[in-house]
């Protein structure tokens, strides 16, 4: 968990959780029991919960206890995977295919759109993204997990992509410059600018300087 999701957690959900199942707030096994249930797997300590998806199993836990006749806040929270996952597909990856199209900027992410619905109809059978299934499904005795189709999506274009930037002899750094992407290398977590020219038409699309 982050700072303020631990916060939020010891600090109002799992008091108000205590109260209403009359336990001890400073149980710490029954906490880690409640945790465990909440997320789906086995936790020895609170700061092993990941501050994605087993949060967001966790504080929908808590609102189904605390607020039960609130369905909609409930299922909001266990959507935040979907959400994700469609932002993901939606922004960074098309606009990561788009960077390294030619033409102009709408003719550019038009090509990238069309080649993330191809892969749709052909995998999935359907252009919506929000009807590809988001839940991944257990398989067999064993306790493994099958990735859902809206993460096997990712990967494909992940796959796709690092193909692409590995035939223009790309750097990740360089890709997501050219793109407008967030870039989590060491130099752009320092705070360096990228060194680019801004493209109007495209929110943020960097091309690098001709020599």
């Amino acid at each position: 968990m982050t700072k303020k999701q631990n916060a939020k957690f010891f600090g109002e959900y799992w008091p108000q959780v205590c109260e209403v199942k009359g336990w001890r707030a400073d149980d710490r096994e029954q906490r880690l029991e409640f945790i465990s249930i909440a997320i789906g797997r086995m936790i020895g300590s609170a700061s092993e919960v990941d501050h994605l998806k087993d949060y967001d199993r966790l504080k929908a836990e808590c609102l189904a206890l605390l607020d039960p006749t609130n369905l909609n806040a409930q299922l909001r929270q266990l959507r935040q995977d979907q959400n994700r996952l469609v932002r993901k597909i939606q922004w960074i990856q098309v606009a990561l295919l788009a960077a390294m199209e030619d033409g102009n900027c709408e003719e550019r992410n038009a090509a990238a759109e069309r080649f993330v619905l191809a892969i749709m109809r052909d995998k999935f059978h359907t252009e919506d993204i929000l009807g590809i299934s988001y839940r991944p499904e257990p398989r067999g005795r064993d306790g493994a997990w099958i990735k859902s189709d809206l993460e096997t999506l990712r990967d494909t274009l992940a796959a796709r992509i690092n193909q692409r930037r590995r035939e223009k002899k790309l750097t990740i750094h360089q890709l997501n410059q050219l793109a407008g992407v967030r870039c989590d290398c060491k130099r752009c977590k320092m705070g360096v600018p990228p060194s680019g020219v801004w493209l109007p038409g495209r929110k943020a699309l960097w091309l690098k300087k001709a020599a």
